[in-house]
């Protein structure tokens, strides 16, 4: 898998509660962005133009080049592509049973990583941490990773992109 700006991956032991995994990362630098920003940014770094200003989107951005169906899933079962002005992905019905089956196999509604994306049949959960900050894998996280693997989604399927740049908002 390619991410916009890679520079470096590792394996690395994540533990969250009760729960552990080894999971791919994947460091990053996004360049600095000077245009103009989006109205509203959550409060997020903004690292890009007000279509994709989040390292979120810009991850969407590298895997689309790629040629991955991807979208950033800002809240359980809304993926979204864009930000200004929003626009909803449409994956492939496989795509999104596996989503639901995943999400009802792991019995809760939060965990989802924040990038899913699908190509051929394979699909990709990618969580953004920005280096140096306090921001972890929650332990929900790794429960949703747990009942994807029971479901057959490989682990690589699974990595945790660290990224660095951005402005403050």
């Amino acid at each position: 898998m390619r991410f916009r700006g890679e520079c470096d991956r590792l394996e690395m032991a994540i533990k969250a509660g009760d729960h552990e995994a080894i999971v791919a990362v994947h460091r990053i630098d996004l360049p600095a962005y000077s245009g103009p920003g989006p109205v509203s940014t959550w409060r997020k770094p903004v690292v890009g133009p007000p279509a994709r200003p989040f390292a979120e989107f810009q991850v969407v951005d590298g895997l689309e080049a790629d040629g991955w169906i991807a979208a950033w899933v800002n809240r359980p079962g809304r993926f979204i592509s864009t930000w200004e002005p929003r626009a909803q992905v449409e994956f492939p019905q496989d795509a999104l049973e596996l989503h639901d089956r995943i999400r009802d196999e792991s019995g809760q509604k939060s965990g989802c990583w924040d990038v899913f994306a699908w190509r051929d049949g394979e699909c990709l959960f990618a969580e953004l941490k920005r280096g140096g900050s306090s921001d972890r894998i929650r332990e929900s996280q790794l429960i949703w990773r747990e009942a994807a693997l029971r479901l057959g989604v490989p682990a690589h399927s699974f990595a945790v992109v660290e990224w660095y740049g951005g402005t403050s908002s």
